[in-house]
């Protein structure tokens, strides 16, 4: 339908936006005992936006090589740079509002030592993060901690063991404890 409205399709845009975050919102919440609702919030979280596309992050990246997770939604880049470089952009509109849930700086693995490969940037605060949503399961060899604590875990939903590295705000480590490459299954940030 078209409308005559002057500012029409900017308010569309702006419902649009919302509804979708509506659905996002919808998609997550899951119950006890509906394993069904739990694989369809899996499949929503790992959906991403690249290169004006969505993406599976569960199934292949498709050439991203730098992705950042946060209560919004999952947004992936050619590079670390390009997404450094969307991190530290302005924040305007209601599409970047700041959730409360969200660390002040994300924790940040890498798939190779000293901080190369691929990148996930995660700031969600509060519920266990599994890496197979994001396509990132047993492939963390070394780290960066941002402003919050984080714990990680060699199984699914903070099962498994715990790493016995230092994981407290700000730490780093160009390579994981012995034992600890490609191990990391979820993570948790404080």
């Amino acid at each position: 339908a078209t409308t005559n409205h002057p500012k029409g399709d900017a308010n569309m845009k702006h419902v649009r936006t919302i509804g979708l975050a509506a659905i996002a919102v919808c998609a997550t919440i899951t119950t006890p005992g509906h394993q069904a609702d739990a694989v369809e919030a899996s499949h929503a979280a790992s959906q991403a936006r690249f290169e004006g596309r969505w993406i599976d992050l569960s199934k292949d990246w498709e050439g991203a090589m730098a992705c950042t997770v946060d209560d919004a939604g999952s947004v992936c880049f050619r590079t670390e740079a390009q997404l450094d470089a969307y991190l530290d952009a302005p924040t305007t509109g209601v599409t970047n509002v700041a959730i409360t849930s969200t660390c002040s700086s994300s924790l940040r693995l890498y798939d190779g030592t000293s901080y190369s490969g691929s990148v996930l940037n995660l700031s969600v605060q509060g519920t266990y993060i599994n890496m197979s949503t994001y396509g990132f399961d047993n492939r963390t060899s070394s780290y960066k901690v941002g402003a919050c604590t984080s714990s990680f875990h060699s199984g699914a939903s903070g099962g498994g063991s715990l790493y016995p590295g230092n994981t407290a705000a700000f730490a780093q480590a160009t390579v994981m404890v012995f034992g600890w490459d490609n191990v990391v299954s979820s993570v948790y940030i404080s």
